[in-house]
């Protein structure tokens, strides 16, 4: 569905949906991240996705790619499908134009684009928890792997099936929508209902069977949280709890389409949300880069993210000696390939030089230009 049609009709399309752009003292990217993070917080604290045949998950995790060429806003590693021109439909990662990706590239987003203003705009949901089970599913392709379990055709056709045959082609993400296939869809909920309140995190592990969430990062200094071990559980409705951003996972220089000064541009971007870091074993790099980024205090980012201090500790480590002593080009086409761990830290450092340099040039070439 194009946005232009839903404004107003539907509570969730209104909050994807892209208001018109101002004119005036207008920075893109700042306006985009303020979009991305109203949209995640609510997503994640406001809404539940529901499965067939009567399963309910909390998103946990997301993240947002955005193409707006026409307001300075071509982040390289978005799709560009046709696709995410719509707003609020489920879209599978294609391959080409046609074909879906299979294996661990799979993927699902919800799109939040323009086809009347060209803009591409997908969020993709990169782990979800069973709200009956407590089960945390992570990673995009695992993601798709439940939705396809309980659609009943992760034996036989796979998303193809699903999408044409048990979909119909009708992938509206709200049950209000013309478009809903009436299987696979998100609901809001009242604040009220939206205490993700099924999984305890106990010390490393995560514990499924507990009754409340327990937020021990946010609200327990360690001391306490080994008193509350055994038995206790401390309860946190989502409103209470900080949304956390970090850069998305998985993106490196190895490509260097369309340039890599484009690509460097949107590298770090903090698109990615998230209320539990503790509960995510996946991207651990980019949560500790994230976090550091805000609080700047390593006992800090162990203590939220339940990461220990000697990981944070090297990654940050790694990050300084990149950002004083890296060389980008050690990090661009086939060298940058699979960049994770004390690499990626380390690439993250050289990044924040380049963009700082780049910021520095831009600001000195502004003040000769008012000069002249």
């Amino acid at each position: 569905m194009d946005e232009d049609s839903s404004i107003n009709v539907d509570p969730i399309l209104s909050v994807l949906t892209i208001p018109k752009i101002p004119n005036d003292g207008f920075d893109s990217h700042t306006y985009y991240y303020d979009l991305a993070k109203n949209i995640a917080n609510f997503l994640l604290r406001s809404t539940r996705l529901h499965l067939p045949p009567k399963h309910t998950f909390t998103i946990l995790e997301i993240e947002f790619y955005l193409r707006d060429e026409i307001n300075d806003h071509f982040d390289p590693f978005s799709h560009g499908h046709e696709h995410q021109l719509t707003c609020g439909e489920w879209y599978f990662h294609h391959v080409g134009r046609l074909g879906y990706r299979g294996g661990s590239r799979k993927g699902i987003d919800i799109t939040f684009g323009s086809k009347s203003r060209n803009i591409y705009g997908g969020i993709l949901i990169r782990a979800i928890k069973d709200d009956k089970t407590n089960q945390v599913i992570e990673g995009p392709s695992l993601v798709v792997d439940k939705i396809l379990e309980l659609c009943g055709v992760d034996q036989e056709g796979g998303i193809r099936r699903l999408v044409e045959t048990e979909w119909k082609g009708k992938s509206g993400i709200s049950k209000s929508m013309e478009n809903s296939n009436g299987l696979v869809y998100i609901e809001k909920i009242d604040d009220a209902n939206a205490n993700s309140n099924d999984t305890e995190i106990i010390g490393k592990k995560r514990r499924k069977n507990a009754n409340i969430v327990t937020y021990f990062p946010q609200i327990l200094s360690k001391r306490v949280k080994k008193d509350y071990q055994e038995d206790s559980t401390v309860s946190q409705s989502t409103s209470e709890l900080t949304l956390y951003s970090s850069p998305r996972v998985g993106l490196t220089l190895s490509n260097t389409q369309p340039s890599p000064s484009c690509r460097l541009r949107y590298l770090l971007k903090p698109y990615r949300f998230f209320l539990f870091p503790h509960l995510l074993n996946k991207g651990k790099m980019q949560i500790v880069i994230g976090l550091y980024d805000q609080f700047k205090d390593i006992d800090r980012v162990s203590e939220v993210s339940n990461i220990s201090r000697s990981t944070v500790e090297r990654c940050i480590k790694e990050m300084t000696s990149g950002m004083n002593n890296g060389n980008i080009n050690d990090f661009i086409g086939k060298k940058g390939r699979g960049a994770n761990g004390n690499d990626y830290c380390r690439m993250v450092g050289v990044v924040k030089k380049w963009e700082m340099e780049t910021r520095n040039k831009s600001e000195r070439d502004s003040s000769l230009n008012k000069v002249t």
